[in-house]
């Protein structure tokens, strides 16, 4: 990730630090912090940007100051990789410059670091206590943290030919309640697991959202990840059979938007489900090496 020094640096509600290690509530996880460390966390408070730490931390240690700046953003930018630091941007102007001179410059790996973004919401705790309370708080804060591009889709649909503001926006609106459902079907999962518990929060990396939960046993994992692309999928299956029925292109079209969630068996979900099944295969293989032996 590019930080930039107009950057707000803000900590999540269940990330802590004590002056001494920084806490990570939810995975109940800590990690050492030095002196410099400790101090640049003191100093977040969702004002400040990391100029301003970057100003107080060269007058505290006496160093100089393009110094403290580029250790201010190599910190934080260490710390918002693993989810324990957010960060809002602040000076967009620049950062399209940049993005243009890259551009410009074929430089694809640093025009990719620009844009690149991680963001923890934490889940409300009142949203967790049923699976239908997370369905509506998923189905309201995946559009709420996509703003700019559910915008962006909304403007995109439009240009298409017969399409109007109505159809437009319920296109949009479809894509982003397959996503909720696309996640609640995860949260379901660990419900019927009994591993409710396992959640943590709503991560967002570039241009994806998603759950993200503590390690489950690998057939539970296998169940958990299935279902999220499932569901949406065969909802997807079904508005398509009304589509031909109806001989409605509209409705056809939905149910492709619906149906495209199965493609994350090919990224996230499936990449999850390949290591589960790997490690099951590795207990058998090792405990049929050990009967074997014996």
């Amino acid at each position: 990730m590019m930080l930039f020094l107009d950057d707000i640096p803000s900590l999540p509600v269940s990330v802590q630090t004590d002056g001494e290690r920084i806490i990570d509530v939810l995975m109940k996880e800590s990690y050492p912090l030095n002196e410099s460390g400790a101090y640049m966390l003191s100093l977040v408070d969702h004002h400040r940007s990391f100029k301003v730490i970057a100003a107080e931390v060269a007058e505290r240690y006496s160093i100089d100051l393009s110094k403290a700046e580029s250790e201010v953003l190599l910190f934080f930018a260490g710390l918002n990789e693993h989810y324990l630091v957010n960060v809002k941007r602040r000076n967009v102007r620049l950062r399209l410059s940049y993005a243009w001179f890259y551009m410009r410059t074929l430089e694809l790996r640093q025009l990719v670091l620009l844009w690149e973004r991680r963001e923890r919401y934490d889940i409300p705790p009142m949203a967790a206590r049923h699976p239908l309370l997370m369905f509506l708080y998923l189905v309201f804060a995946i559009p709420y943290y996509y703003l700019l591009a559910l915008f962006v889709m909304f403007l995109l649909f439009l240009q298409i030919e017969n399409f109007d503001v109505m159809a437009a926006g319920l296109f949009t609106i479809n894509i982003f309640v397959s996503i909720a459902v696309h996640e609640f079907a995860h949260v379901f999962g660990l419900y019927m697991t009994g591993e409710q518990d396992k959640m943590l929060y709503v991560g967002r990396k570039n241009f994806t959202i998603g759950l993200y939960r503590k390690t489950l046993m690998e057939w539970k994992e296998i169940v958990v990840s299935l279902l999220g692309p499932l569901l949406p999928a065969l909802i997807g299956l079904e508005l398509l059979y009304f589509a031909r029925l109806n001989s409605s292109n509209s409705l056809a079209f939905i149910a492709f938007i619906w149906i495209s969630n199965i493609f994350t068996l090919l990224s996230t979900d499936g990449k999850n489900i390949r290591a589960a099944l790997w490690g099951i295969l590795r207990k058998k293989y090792f405990k049929a090496r050990e009967g074997g032996s014996r």
